[in-house]
């Protein structure tokens, strides 16, 4: 792979089995793991790739969320959207568990955040996000997530105008920050 040129590089890339490219995408990932690791943030993305590649799903979407995060503390949503659709599509390979879901929780839970930030509070692909993210929520037994996700549905129907259902949402958020004791909620 010490080929200067791309073409080259892709070429080579393209003439290997699927089963060798797997691993070698693997090898190249543990290396880079195990070379970066204070700086994995920096370039989750491209392993979140080679594990996915390497057929390591687990892996590959705690990558993508990393990279994910990553790209929501620089402002850049689109990239965050298209890393945690990416991470989700990658999700589906992997058996159901409480491992899955809390990680679909996450990259919901981002999705949700680039969709707000790029399309506004009150954009319709919001509520099936966040709802869905609810739903992981009561999955998982009510995890730390759910009164910030319970908090967007508000926020989304109070914005929209919908203001029947914004009350009943308000109530139960109301109920739940009384219950939990936690003075922020």
């Amino acid at each position: 792979y010490q080929f200067v040129h791309v073409l080259y590089q892709n070429m080579l890339y393209a003439s290997l089995q699927p089963t060798r490219r797997a691993s070698l995408s693997g090898r190249v990932a543990r290396a880079l793991v195990a070379h970066n690791r204070d700086e994995a943030a920096a370039i989750a993305a491209r392993l979140a790739v080679l594990f996915d590649t390497a057929r390591e799903f687990a892996t590959s979407a705690q990558y993508y969320f990393v990279a994910a995060q990553h790209s929501v503390t620089l402002f850049a949503f689109r990239e965050a959207l298209s890393l945690a659709e990416r991470g989700l599509r990658v999700l589906r390979a992997l058996p159901e568990g409480p491992q899955r879901t809390q990680q679909e929780l996450g990259l919901q839970m981002i999705r949700g955040l680039a969709l707000r930030s790029m399309k506004g509070w009150a954009a319709p692909e919001i509520e099936p996000v966040f709802a869905r993210a609810r739903q992981l929520c009561q999955e998982l037994n009510d995890p730390p997530e759910l009164f910030p996700v319970q908090w967007a549905l508000t926020l989304f129907h109070a914005i929209r105008g919908d203001l029947r259902v914004y009350r009943e949402r308000a109530d139960e958020l109301m109920a739940q920050a009384e219950t939990s004791g936690n003075a922020a909620f």
